[in-house]
């Protein structure tokens, strides 16, 4: 067979190719040579885990009591360059991230608020290196809580506990998107949850009075800062019809009202002396609001909200209603994006030309951000590598240079800086390596607990880095 079948294989129809090893390769079998990874892994501190770092309604008394938001971490000590895979800067250079490392600096002293938002792919999701990565922050520059969260969260998270009622259907702009919603407005996360189907206005006069409900409290293994908040804000919109809303903590009713039935966009906040245990919002109404989401913050400081978008590009902002996204960004005070994506467009790609596509379009979100948040700073972190079988063998995905090229001229168009977590982890075919240390899953693709605290790790000293040069007024 070695001797007959062509080294490209033969066609069979328009989409299959059989293929069979050439008699070279038949008789001296390639083995690929294994990617050392020691010395990115030595000295990683990854141990933080183990810190645990005039009506009858009634109404909430909104008081606070221990403020939230010092930071723990006073270390002084410099960042080993040796060891970083930095952030890399087109033309305007790292002066595109000094708008949020000031912002960092003076959030203590001055008590304000600082947010970081961050876009991804399933590598994300769960607050897969979101949540390493905050709490690096918030020890360092203060803060606490984990964050925005969505009002139905599907994926499995260790930065708090939520359950809902079960008529509670969630909506995303990413993925498959459904095709009873008739508008664009999705939130900041991308998504948003209904405890009644959405109909027209001309059938809400059919609809009869239902309840739902969204319960959420502090997860007992988050990381130290995120198990303390004491700012909860419920973001809705969409309301059509009267909707009552009873609060409680721990079964004891807190606050009643109703929401406000005009159609636009809406936020109720409550605070709280003390982190509360168990928060459930009962809601009953003929037809249900938007629900956007909660934040789950402290008084002042860093908070990091993840936004895993299974399946995403990143190219997701044409699909939103700019107006809104714009006021969430606004009333969340988001100073940086990050966006990590690519993951999810390696396996399509056809040609360096479909490359280069997609690096267009996702250029294109980059600059909405800018428009919809103008100061922001933004990070791109793109594909980390990933293996596919080429002829019965795992390698890298043959256009992953490419891709990963694009991408980065984009963010360098765009003035966002870019984290190469592809160079970070050994580069071609080191995906080989982690899977077998068991710091990367058996689909060649995702990191595993230990791996995904290394990575996070790495990015943060990253991160500190150029924080610290910042400081010293150093210019590359």
């Amino acid at each position: 067979m070695t001797l007959f079948v062509p080294e490209g294989g033969f066609p069979i129809g328009n989409e299959i190719v059989i293929k069979y090893p050439t008699f070279d390769k038949f008789i001296h079998s390639r083995k690929k040579e294994r990617v050392k990874i020691d010395d990115l892994l030595a000295g990683m501190d990854t141990t933080m885990k183990e810190e645990i770092p005039a009506d009858t309604f009634i109404r909430h008394n909104n008081k606070i009591g221990t403020e939230l938001g010092a930071p723990s971490d006073t270390s002084t000590g410099t960042v080993d360059a040796s060891r970083l895979q930095r952030i890399e800067f087109g033309p305007q250079g790292p002066t595109v991230l000094h708008s949020i490392f000031q912002k960092l600096g003076e959030a203590s002293a001055a008590k304000k608020n600082v947010r970081i938002l961050h876009y991804g792919d399933s590598q994300i999701e769960g607050d897969r290196i979101t949540g390493y990565f905050r709490q690096r922050l918030q020890a360092k520059f203060g803060g606490n809580g984990p964050g925005m969260i969505a009002a139905f969260n599907q994926y499995h998270t260790m930065s708090f506990v939520q359950t809902v009622s079960p008529n509670f259907k969630r909506h995303t702009v990413f993925g498959e998107v459904s095709k009873e919603i008739t508008h664009k407005k999705y939130g900041s996360m991308g998504t948003f949850a209904r405890f009644t189907k959405y109909v027209p206005d001309s059938l809400l006069s059919t609809l009869e009075s239902t309840e739902g409900w969204i319960e959420i409290g502090m997860h007992k293994q988050a990381y130290g800062n995120s198990k303390k908040f004491n700012r909860v804000r419920l973001f809705y919109g969409n309301c059509r019809s009267r909707v009552e809303m009873i609060v409680s903590n721990n079964g004891q009713v807190i606050h009643e009202d109703t929401l406000i039935p005009d159609g636009n966009y809406h936020v109720v906040e409550l605070l709280f002396e003390n982190t509360p245990e168990q928060l459930r919002y009962t809601f009953k109404g003929k037809d249900s609001p938007d629900f956007y989401g909660f934040s789950l913050d402290g008084n002042y400081g860093v908070t990091i909200d993840n936004v895993a978008m299974r399946g995403g590009s990143g190219t997701f902002l044409g699909k939103c209603d700019g107006n809104l996204m714009s006021r969430m960004y606004s009333d969340l005070g988001v100073e940086m994006f990050i966006m990590q994506f690519g993951g999810n467009t390696m396996p399509y790609l056809k040609d360096a030309a479909a490359s280069k596509q997609y690096a267009n379009y996702f250029q294109s979100n980059l600059n909405t951000l800018k428009r919809l948040r103008p100061g922001a700073s933004i990070i791109v972190i793109g594909p980390s590598d990933m293996s596919t079988k080429v002829d019965g063998e795992y390698m890298s995905y043959p256009l992953l240079g490419t891709l990963i090229a694009d991408m980065k001229q984009a963010a360098f168009n765009a003035g966002a800086g870019y984290w190469d977590i592809y160079s970070a982890m050994g580069g071609e075919n080191s995906m080989l390596t982690w899977v077998e240390k068991g710091l990367a899953g058996e689909d060649y693709t995702h990191f595993s607990p230990s791996g995904t605290r290394i990575i996070a790790e790495k990015f943060w000293e990253a991160f500190l880095y150029e924080y610290q040069q910042y400081q010293k007024g150093v210019q590359p």
